[in-house]
């Protein structure tokens, strides 16, 4: 697994964010076309997932740390392998097919409204649970940003930095 901060991104680019773990691994990349990608992947690793994560403590509800998720498995035997896809996925994805990119956030934004459907009572408890800690805040505002397709009004006009991030309260960082 490898981690990567995110605090210093705007609401909106934490937004953006999220989209971002739908597109690694599925996009071309300088050195591989999409489906190079996709065999590599099937060969040499086990599993692969990009996220967004946002860690908070207890002791700090008003406090959160989002960070960008990598994680793979993969044998031993194929670990410097393993360790070449991830960085050319992380550093060489090539985002220049505004419709393949327009049909995986459409994929995705289907799985979120059907997961809304058939697991109401949890999507429900999301969103309720953001007006509680940063965390789920955090959480909440990636979740919408996927189903919905779109940012709310407040968040799309915040130039301030992710610090303090409760629905109605952001400090910003100066």
């Amino acid at each position: 697994s490898a981690y990567f901060d995110l605090t210093d991104l705007t609401l909106e680019e934490l937004t953006a964010a999220s989209f971002l773990t739908c597109l690694l691994g599925r996009l071309p990349t300088r050195s591989r076309t999409a489906a190079q990608l996709q065999n590599a992947v099937k060969t040499w690793l086990g599993r692969l997932s990009f996220r967004l994560e946002v860690t908070a403590t207890p002791e700090q509800p008003d406090l959160c740390t989002p960070r960008l998720s990598a994680e793979c498995s993969v044998l031993e035997e194929n670990l410097p392998r393993a360790l070449e896809l991830m960085a050319d996925i992380l550093t060489g994805t090539l985002a220049d097919q505004p419709d393949r990119i327009r049909e995986i956030l459409a994929m995705e934004r289907m799985n979120a409204e059907n997961e809304a459907v058939n697991s109401g009572h949890s999507f429900t408890r999301r969103c309720a649970q953001a007006h509680f800690s940063a965390g789920n805040a955090a959480a909440e505002v990636a979740l919408t940003s996927r189903s919905s397709g779109s940012r709310r009004k407040k968040n799309r006009k915040r130039k301030s930095r992710l610090k303090i991030f409760l629905p109605y309260k952001i400090s910003q960082n100066q």
